[in-house]
């Protein structure tokens, strides 16, 4: 006979009656089980539609998403692509300009020596061997 399914006593331990009794305390235990499992099944299908619901909505945000990045991510390129020559030609015009500054200043600087020693000519210092306004070929050529 072996050990009792309900309670698990031996077979010399056992009560007279014991399984008919436990029998039905089973049964009512398993349909109040059942019927718990089955009461919360109900409440849960309509969670589980919403949540499928919910997922499909997500899928197809998510998609939409995508398929927008990869027009933004089309667009991006497209405008760098367009980009690219105006910043060689910035490049370019940077360049020129900082010549253009450098140039600038040098003239800057010939103004200044000039006034100097026109200063210094007119203060009896130096000798004028030229004339005042005169500009040495070799910075007009760098110019």
């Amino acid at each position: 006979m072996g050990t009792c399914v309900f309670c698990g006593a031996e077979p010399e331990h056992r009560h007279p009656g014991h399984s008919t009794q436990e029998t039905t305390q089973l049964h009512d235990a398993v349909q109040a089980e059942s019927a718990k499992t089955t009461t919360l099944l109900t409440e849960f299908l309509p969670t589980i539609t919403d949540l499928s619901t919910q997922f499909d909505e997500l899928r197809n945000n998510r998609e939409a998403l995508l398929r927008q990045a990869d027009r933004l991510d089309a667009d991006i390129t497209t405008a760098e692509d367009q980009l690219s020559p105006l910043r060689t030609h910035m490049d370019e015009l940077l360049a020129a300009r900082s010549a253009v500054e450098r140039e600038l200043e040098l003239h800057s600087r010939i103004n200044e020596m000039q006034e100097r020693r026109s200063k210094l000519d007119s203060e009896g210092a130096v000798k004028v061997a030229r004339p005042a306004e005169h500009i040495p070929t070799r910075v007009l050529n760098a110019l």
